[in-house]
Order: C-alpha cells, then sequence, then structure tokens
C-alpha cells in the first residue's frame, strides 16, 4: 500500500493579491479593485510627503503648489 500525501486541488480558489491585481490589469481592458487599492496607497504616501515636506520648509509656495497639484490629480482619478 502506498500513501499519497500530496495536498488535493480545492474548489475554492484562493483571492487574487493586489500585486496580482495590479498585473492583471495591465493585460485587460478597464480598472480592477486591486488597481484602485494601489493607485489610493501611492496617493496617500504622496500626499503625506508633500503634506510633511511643506510643514517642514514653513509653507514654502512650491512645495504646497505639488500638494495641491496631486491632490488635484488624486480627486479627478477618482
Amino acid at each position: 500500500m502506498t500513501s499519497d500525501n500530496s495536498p488535493q486541488p480545492s474548489s475554492d480558489s484562493p483571492q487574487p493579491s493586489v500585486v496580482q491585481d495590479v498585473i492583471d490589469s495591465a493585460f485587460q481592458p478597464g480598472v480592477n479593485r486591486g488597481l484602485l487599492l494601489a493607485l489610493n496607497l501611492s496617493f496617500a504616501a504622496l500626499l503625506i510627503t508633500l503634506g510633511f515636506l511643506a510643514f517642514m520648509t514653513g509653507g514654502n509656495f512650491h512645495a504646497v503648489f505639488l500638494f495641491l497639484i496631486s491632490a488635484a490629480l488624486f480627486v479627478a482619478m477618482q
């Protein structure tokens, strides 16, 4: 008797990760949920960084303007 301890395929396929969603969106038309999540996280990091830069430079015109442009682009992408 041989014992086969190999894993059996399950009927439930795991949910694709955010990285897989972003890669898949390059080959499919439209925007999927993973791509929107990656976009939102990227813009959140950008806005936090630019907000910190504007604060640390004492409201430098260039830093504030970059923050406003990024915020407007983020709103437009939603």
